[in-house]
């Protein structure tokens, strides 16, 4: 079980790395372009790794749950972007971590995953200590929050697909393995969001975008490193879920917030509140629960 929840923390950490770090790349070229070749990377990080697994030939039934993975995948990260653009980051970010009840209610139901009273617990610590973390009272009246129907109602549907996707995860690992299910998913995110490129206007922004990259050697290193992150969440996620409760592994990723806390107050010395410390330690001994 311990393996399990590492696998899960080490999924947290990168994907919180990735996140803070695809943020600081949308102000550098348009956006649906650095995620497709954020994408494209991706899948040159993860195609090696399926030379050490053994193919598995889905079911037909099971070849449906994974392409609808990869499309709930792409449609959640498309919308995720778009609300992001309408709202505050932080709230909207907060919002669709609650995909977590989601997520474990499923779990419960579907997988019958049988839960004790103390784990219960660790979930509740978990989820109440990213709460203080990331959400601050006084900016949501003064962004006037209520106004903003679209961004919520936006979040709210990435939070319903999230909560999915996180799921029905649990059956592709279980039908091919957690290398090919991660293979999977990045493929047909990928096949996904690049039928976006259909579009006119957003294939000449594309080229464009693709250009910049190519020019910029930085700039490809780091969408380079971005993809190889991407890569790395996706596959400790499959592995923890192949150890562990799905209920627990996906409680345990939702972490992030507390992953970027910490780094900021390490790297760059950034000043955490009273109210961020004690959501840092709740959630801690949420984890520490969850590890007994």
């Amino acid at each position: 079980m311990l393996l399990g929840i590492l696998y899960a923390i080490l999924s947290a950490v990168v994907f919180a790395i990735s996140n803070v770090i695809m943020k600081h790349m949308t102000f550098k070229i348009n956006k649906l372009s650095l995620m497709i070749i954020r994408s494209m990377f991706t899948l040159i990080t993860i195609i090696p790794l399926l030379f050490f697994a053994d193919f598995i030939l889905p079911s037909f039934k099971e070849s449906i749950i994974i392409v609808a993975i990869g499309l709930i995948g792409a449609v959640a990260y498309y919308y995720f972007i778009k609300a992001i653009e309408l709202s505050n980051v932080s709230v909207i970010s907060t919002i669709t971590r609650t995909s977590t009840i989601i997520t474990i209610l499923l779990s419960i139901f579907f997988l019958d995953e049988k839960l004790n009273i103390l784990q219960y617990i660790a979930i509740l610590c978990v989820l109440f200590g990213i709460i203080f973390l990331t959400i601050d009272i006084r900016k949501l009246k003064s962004e006037q929050l209520l106004q903003e129907k679209k961004a919520l109602f936006i979040s709210l549907f990435v939070t319903f697909l999230w909560g999915i996707m996180y799921f029905l995860m649990k059956y592709s690992v279980n039908a091919v393995g957690s290398i090919y299910t991660a293979f999977y998913l990045e493929f047909f995110v990928f096949f996904f969001i690049a039928l976006l490129l259909f579009k006119k206007n957003n294939l000449i922004l594309f080229k464009q975008s693709l250009v910049t990259v190519l020019n910029q050697k930085k700039l490809l290193i780091i969408i380079f490193f971005i993809g190889l992150l991407t890569t790395l969440g996706s596959l400790f996620y499959s592995f923890a879920i192949s150890l562990i409760y799905v209920s627990i592994a996906i409680t345990l990723i939702n972490m992030a917030p507390l992953v970027t806390a910490i780094v900021a107050r390490i790297f760059i010395n950034e000043r955490l509140s009273t109210k961020q410390v004690i959501g840092i330690i709740i959630t801690i001994v949420g984890v520490i629960i969850i590890s007994l």
